[in-house]
């Protein structure tokens, strides 16, 4: 399956970027993931919510250019929050224990607004 990203400013606070992917996050199109973040880092947005509900499936090579992107955001006090609602894409942060790393949410808007609440 092809992989859309696309990312706009949450409109409470443009201070976070909303990415929404639309498609699978896995080892043929994580490599595409990870340059879009790290434009968007080397942009300055530096906290950005990951909208996820359109991912249909993802891998342990998602999981890891989202904690990447996570690690840069928090040395330029950013961080990432996960917008995400599909069971099976929730058990994988699950299974690997991440769910205590990332702010998972149901909405994009709660997710923007754990990161501006530092939570």
């Amino acid at each position: 399956m092809d992989l859309k990203l696309d990312h706009s400013p949450w409109p409470q606070d443009n201070s976070v970027t909303v990415v929404t992917v639309d498609g699978d996050l896995d080892v043929y199109t994580t490599p595409q993931f990870r340059e879009y973040l790290l434009r968007l880092h080397g942009n300055g947005s530096h906290r950005l919510v990951i909208g996820a509900d359109k991912c249909w499936y993802l891998d342990s090579s998602g999981l890891g250019v989202m904690l990447a992107a996570l690690k840069r955001a928090r040395k330029e006090g950013g961080g990432v929050a996960v917008a995400v609602t599909r069971p099976d894409v929730l058990k994988v942060f699950q299974i690997t224990g991440l769910i205590k790393v990332f702010n998972l949410c149901p909405t994009a808007d709660e997710a923007a607004q754990s990161l501006l609440d530092g939570a």
